[in-house]
């Protein structure tokens, strides 16, 4: 997931680029992207950490940048991260064989090593 290939996001310049927090949960969806990101989501860290900068006064492209985030989640919602107890990686690396798999057949990975 690249967001700044889809958005630039820069302070609002102007009040007519604002949107109204009263009725756009801005605050509340970064906060639950957040805690996805936190507890199993690290591929989310940057985008979050791109549109949490603009928490005070978030502009309308800021709201359109958190969507498409919330879009990515609903459509990679199969991945996670899998704790598991003791020195066997094995099962570590058959999740990340598995998500890497995911994301080439969903597009989101291009395979350049079949290549």
């Amino acid at each position: 997931m690249v967001i700044q290939n889809h958005f630039k996001l820069a302070s609002v310049q102007d009040d007519s680029e604002c949107i109204d927090t009263v009725k756009t949960p801005y605050s509340s969806a970064v906060g639950s992207v957040m805690y996805a990101m936190i507890s199993t989501r690290p591929d989310l860290a940057y985008a979050i950490g791109l549109v949490s900068r603009f928490m005070s006064i978030p502009g309308s492209v800021h709201w359109e940048a958190v969507k498409w985030l919330l879009r990515y989640i609903k459509g990679s919602h199969d991945l996670s991260l899998v704790y598991t107890k003791g020195k066997d990686l094995s099962v570590i690396v058959t999740v990340i064989q598995i998500m890497v798999e995911t994301w080439i057949g969903k597009g989101l990975l291009v395979d350049t090593f079949s290549q």
